[in-house]
């Protein structure tokens, strides 16, 4: 059985916002309607007010033609770190425990400003080898804010390109 949905995908970079609504369940997903348009800086303009960007946030969605059923805030790559590296240990606790000393000495930022996920790759002669990312806090959460000061219900958060 194969299920349908409507997803909406929201980037939002310095200088634009990025609305892809695809629609599941087919052989291959369908983008069903693209929006791109110019956002005034996101932070970096002191003249442009929080409320102009959730108006054009929402005009954006009320545009929309095909209403998603639930949207994933996709995050630009330059606001991540990511780093394939290993530990001398196994076990998903020790590992865990680990990340973040193992990660730090190839950090431009405090590690403190950043939420640390990774995927285990494999384990090696009584190594594992771990991707790991870090994605800064602070810029996750002004989107986070801004999407729900717009009415948009976010269920997911990716990482993509550019």
């Amino acid at each position: 059985m194969k299920l349908t949905a409507k997803i909406g995908v929201i980037q939002l970079t310095d200088e634009r916002i990025r609305l892809l609504v695809v629609k599941t369940g087919g052989a291959t997903p369908q983008v069903l309607e693209r929006v791109d348009e110019p956002l005034a800086s996101l932070g970096d303009d002191p003249e442009v007010s929080r409320a102009e960007h959730i108006a054009q946030i929402t005009q954006c969605i009320q545009n929309l033609k095909q209403a998603p059923s639930l949207y994933i805030l996709n995050t630009p790559q330059s606001w991540s770190v990511m780093r394939l590296l290993s530990v001398p240990f196994k076990g998903a606790k020790k590992v865990r425990a680990a990340l973040t000393f193992e990660l730090e000495p190839y950090l431009a930022v405090p590690i403190e400003d950043l939420t640390i996920d990774y995927l285990t790759v494999g384990e090696f002669e009584g190594q594992t080898e771990v991707f790991v990312m870090g994605l800064q806090k602070q810029r996750v959460a002004d989107q986070v804010e801004l999407l729900n000061a717009a009415g948009v219900p976010h269920n997911w958060l990716t990482h993509g390109g550019t």
